[in-house]
């Protein structure tokens, strides 16, 4: 998919990444070597990059990310858990 630094994030996006605690080596990662992209069924026009962890709905023609959201591969979990479930999926903080 190329250089992370062609990619343009939405605020919400962003917003997403940061409730998330995403790390950005794993975004970079995403988008640089995407593994199963496919056309989006709710955002015309563009596709949705899936990881192990996560989803990302993008526009490859303007290389620009929608949203960030965790993969549960059935595509329902996340509409049927509020967003407080969220935190089910952040990654242990790294130790000292």
């Amino acid at each position: 998919m190329g250089d992370i630094r062609e990619w343009t994030f939405s605020h919400h996006a962003l917003s997403r990444a940061v409730d998330m605690a995403l790390d950005p080596d794993e975004i970079k990662a995403a988008l640089e070597n995407p593994t199963r992209p496919l056309p989006s069924k709710n955002y015309e026009g563009c596709h949705v990059i899936h990881t192990e962890r996560l989803t990302f709905a993008v526009d490859l023609r303007r290389k620009l990310v929608i949203t960030i959201g965790w993969n549960t591969f059935d595509g329902k979990r996340a509409y049927r858990y509020s967003r407080d479930s969220d935190i089910e999926f952040i990654r242990d903080p790294k130790k000292p």
